[in-house]
């Protein structure tokens, strides 16, 4: 419980109590047996309060109740000393998952507080939770912490003793509620008169992944019964770690139930044993959530594209609307429009005109090329860029000669929307920036020429891929000496000799 005022907490304020389960002999066990260590007897007395607060045959929401009864029941003074003791004992409940406190406020005033109960872990779960068990031994030691978990071993033998050394082999053939029971009240009545369990879940669309994702028997009722896959879904479903992570990648690339079904049914999703491949599953959401972002980029450029058409002529400012620029961030009139206006209209054109007009005004005569009308159609939809930040944006690339490829326009959109840049004044103290920090490496160029360092000479590009080719030797090349060619007679003389040379000189 966090509270900054302790008098936020007096025996005069509202509170209830929301428990939706009831408390087993287990139950009852476990929370004096391996919480009550973590906690102290006093937290666990006051758990023990907070659930005697509903009758044990019931669940729901108490009545409600002042604090000041809760004080005398857990034997607290209602004072400053009481109110710091109710704080550390919810607050240890709160950190070991047992409490959860809310406040309801009216306007400034507090008018409730409500105390959700949660119920204590089975032995399984709650000594499988390392920072649980790590924090028991800490308060009792390794041995004692030893024997409480083996106190409730026959609690967990029976249970997981032959399905924790065969777990591979079992297989799940309980059979479903949808097949062995048939509702026959008309469709959308058990809808209507169900009460929803959660109501963020029941204002999630069908089909829409919800606050806990989807569960085994929505994934089942929606997947086909003739698919050769339907015992390996039943399996995965009935794994609560294998749906967990189904769940994980369903989330994070926004599946559809639909979605998610269809492609547990793909082929190659399970392996010849039915063991599930999460990483091709993993790989195939991904390659849908890239498509449907892409199309709904598309579909958002479209839009736009078909409202600039319907439009006579570019919206702009009202007259009367029309923002001016302050001189320190006025921008230069580029060579183009010398004699044309002053530097405030310019400015002011900028700052107010759609950047489709300015984007035209600076490419006159010629047509804008549709690469570059894309780039800067994704920079305003995609990117939501205002149009007095991409204005700057064309000034920046025009006076300072800069490429118009797409690749080179995204990067810098992509930057300047990274950076949160939205007004027409922090545009221009971004690009000069930009434009101060190229200048000063230009700068420092000139200033090591003359002072005769040699220039950096440029790196010579990797060649990846493959590998550096090997020199080849460099052989000579006899070339001709200008004297004459030999006659005959030489030649004979010349085979003479050499037949001497044969014969051992002779």
């Amino acid at each position: 419980m966090k509270v900054s005022n302790l008098l936020q907490l007096t025996e005069h304020h509202r509170c209830y109590v929301a428990r939706r389960f009831g408390l087993s002999p287990l139950d009852t066990r476990m929370l004096w047996s391996a919480y009550q260590p973590l906690v102290g007897g006093g937290a666990a007395a006051l758990y023990s309060t907070l659930c005697a607060a509903l009758p044990s045959d019931a669940a729901g929401l108490s009545e409600p109740t002042t604090l000041g009864r809760l004080f005398l029941a857990c034997g607290l003074p209602p004072n400053e000393q009481g109110r710091k003791r109710l704080v550390e004992e919810t607050a240890k409940l709160e950190a070991v998952g047992l409490l959860r406190t809310y406040r309801l406020m009216d306007g400034d005033d507090i008018a409730a507080y409500e105390f959700r109960l949660a119920p204590p872990l089975t032995p399984d779960r709650f000594f499988g939770v390392h920072h649980l068990w790590l924090l028991l031994q800490e308060k009792v030691g390794p041995g004692v912490a030893e024997s409480i978990r083996r106190s409730f071993a026959r609690d967990a033998e029976g249970l997981l003793g032959a399905a924790g050394t065969d777990e591979e082999r079992l297989e799940d053939i309980s059979a479903p509620f949808y097949e062995v029971f048939r509702l026959t009240v008309a469709p959308g009545t058990a809808e209507e008169s169900a009460p929803a369990a959660d109501p963020a879940a029941a204002a999630t669309p069908a089909g829409e992944f919800g606050r806990d994702g989807f569960r085994g028997d929505e994934l089942l009722r929606r997947f086909p019964r003739s698919s050769p896959h339907r015992r390996a879904v039943e399996r995965l479903v009935a794994d609560p770690a294998r749906l967990a992570a189904l769940n994980y990648h369903a989330g994070r690339f926004e599946l559809t139930l639909k979605q998610a079904v269809s492609l547990l049914d793909e082929s190659g999703m399970f392996g010849a044993s039915g063991e599930w491949a999460e990483s091709r599953f993993e790989a195939r959401a991904a390659e849908m959530y890239r498509g449907a972002n892409e199309h709904a980029r598309r579909k958002e450029r479209t839009e736009h594209k078909q409202q600039l058409a319907r439009a006579d002529e570019p919206a702009v400012a009202a007259p009367g609307q029309e923002r001016d620029v302050a001189a320190p961030y006025w921008l230069e009139v580029p060579e183009q429009f010398a004699g044309q206006c002053d530097i405030g209209q310019y400015n002011a054109l900028l700052a107010n005109s759609p950047y489709t007009r300015v984007l035209k005004l600076f490419f006159e005569p010629s047509a804008v090329p549709p690469a570059v009308e894309e780039a800067f159609l994704t920079m305003k939809v995609n990117y939501q860029l205002p149009d007095e930040v991409i204005n700057v944006m064309i000034h920046y690339i025009r006076a300072n000669d800069l490429d118009w490829k797409r690749k080179y326009l995204d990067a810098i959109a992509a930057n300047v929307a990274g950076k949160r840049i939205r007004s027409f004044e922090n545009a221009v103290t971004y690009f000069r920036k930009a434009e101060q920090s190229r200048a000063g490496g230009a700068e420092a160029q000139r200033n090591d020429a003359a002072r005769g360092r040699p220039a950096a000479s440029p790196r010579p590009p990797v060649r990846r891929g493959r590998p550096p080719a090997v020199e080849r030797p460099v052989i000579p090349v006899a070339k001709p000496s200008g004297q004459p060619e030999a006659t005959e007679e030489d030649i004979q003389r010349i085979l003479e000799m050499a037949k001497r040379l044969t014969n051992g000189g002779t």
